[in-house]
């Protein structure tokens, strides 16, 4: 068991990993920017995320749960440019800071960007940093916002 302790001990100097990850939308960059600023749906389209409560503008409250860990956090949005760009960080909990970017590809189709600094905390998470299930979680988080916003969001022709 030595050795296992000792090379968990390794992977956790390693630098913060950072993700990023990116998906289309067809939809206007205001809607696609608007619905990141509603908090209380980000459940309906991010798997593991039990709900998370706005506790004012710019604070949000998190609970999660992933293979039958559950998680909360406090995240606290630090830039705020209207249909351009949304960053935060963790204030309790989870040691993270990321942000949105978004970009109009027309008037009705946009990119949105994702990136995150992840900082892993204990042994499982270190593991799944290593074996990437934290990219992944990202990507599905967006493919499910893609999909959630296309079937709720309808452009007129």
């Amino acid at each position: 068991m030595g050795r296992w302790s000792e090379r968990l001990n390794e992977v956790e100097e390693v630098a913060v990993p950072i993700y990023e990850k990116t998906i289309e939308v067809d939809v206007p960059v205001s809607v696609a920017y608007g619905q990141w600023n509603k908090p209380e749906s980000y459940s309906r389209f991010m798997s593991g995320v039990e709900h998370v409560t706005e506790l004012d503008a710019d604070h949000t409250h998190w609970m999660t749960g992933f293979g039958g860990f559950q998680r909360e956090f406090d995240v606290e949005i630090v830039e705020r440019v209207p249909d351009e760009r949304i960053a935060w960080r963790a204030t309790a909990g989870a040691h993270h800071t990321g942000s949105l970017t978004f970009t109009a590809l027309g008037e009705r189709r946009s990119c949105v960007d994702l990136r995150l600094d992840f900082e892993p905390d204990g042994a499982l998470e270190v593991l799944g940093t290593t074996v990437g299930v934290v990219g992944a979680r990202l990507q599905s988080y967006l493919k499910g916002f893609k999909s959630y916003i296309e079937r709720h969001h309808v452009v007129d022709a």
